[in-house]
């Protein structure tokens, strides 16, 4: 392997990143049984590339790489589960489409994947999240936790995933275990799951839908976690840290107008200064 080729890699995550989320789908689907058919994978990847490939083509002052749309497309396989293909398709597109129509100040608002599902959960009876399909044993929780620690520390975004951890974990016990008297097995039980970490480590730590000022970051995702249990706690609403953020994301705008900040770049993998022409 040559070194100009591991010079690129570490310039740019992304390819990692698309690794190790299509061998947590493989293994999840070969070994751990999602009961996800290969043919909404297949349609889902198909459909994510196609609307990449032709949005590219018409919208030409944002072609957009496919490389962020393949981790989109994996998102949604990994978290997304529907019987119609249909569906599965139309979800992908919309995935997508959002980064190239939703946008402002040349930035889109919306976590692409976060996006998708969201839209599917609040919108169709059809789509839904499992919660469980990992199960809760402590062996796939630190699989997850450990591949994940590594995808956002590649991207620069530690910071993010950490942050929301121990936002949401603080006040589970300062509110619900301290205040109410509710035992940690509940909170093991919820932070456990195969959404939430899968959520944790690859979709609110997305440097690029993040706001550009770190104090703003630090905000944006304590407020996350404080709509996330009010959302699952008090609505009563399944995967609420993923509703959480996606209507919290319409604020990232107003973040970066407030606060100054610097603009992600994956090809350098790092928070860089906006350069204004």
């Amino acid at each position: 392997m040559s070194s100009e080729f591991l010079a690129k890699i570490n310039k740019d995550p992304r390819p990692v990143h698309i690794a190790w989320m299509v061998a947590i789908l493989g293994f999840g689907t070969f070994y751990y049984d999602f009961s996800l058919s290969l043919e909404i994978i297949a349609v889902i990847f198909c459909s994510g590339v196609l609307s990449h490939l032709t949005l590219s083509s018409v919208f030409k002052t944002y072609s957009g790489s496919i490389l962020s749309s393949l981790i989109t497309c994996t998102g949604l396989s990994l978290l997304v589960r529907t019987e119609s293909l249909w569906f599965a398709a139309m979800l992908a597109a919309l995935a997508i489409g959002s980064k190239f129509v939703l946008r402002l100040n040349g930035k889109h608002i919306f976590n692409p994947a976060n996006f998708g599902v969201a839209i599917g959960m609040l919108c169709f009876s059809e789509v839904w999240v499992s919660a469980g399909h990992w199960g809760s044993g402590i062996q796939i929780l630190l699989l997850l936790s450990l591949l994940g620690s590594v995808l956002v520390k590649r991207a620069g975004a530690s910071e993010l995933s950490l942050a929301f951890l121990f936002s949401y974990v603080s006040i589970w016990l300062v509110y619900r275990s301290l205040y109410l008297g509710y035992e940690l097995e509940i909170l093991l039980h919820s932070i456990s799951s195969g959404s939430f970490i899968i959520f944790s480590f690859f979709m609110v730590s997305d440097p690029r839908t993040c706001p550009a000022n770190r104090f703003a970051r630090y905000l944006h995702i304590f407020l996350v976690a404080i709509v996330a249990h009010i959302f699952t706690y008090y609505l009563y609403l399944e995967n609420g840290p993923i509703l959480a953020l996606f209507f919290l994301s319409i604020l990232v705008p107003v973040w970066d107008y407030l606060l100054s900040g610097e603009e992600y770049r994956w090809e350098k993998s790092s928070f860089v200064k906006r350069v204004v022409a």
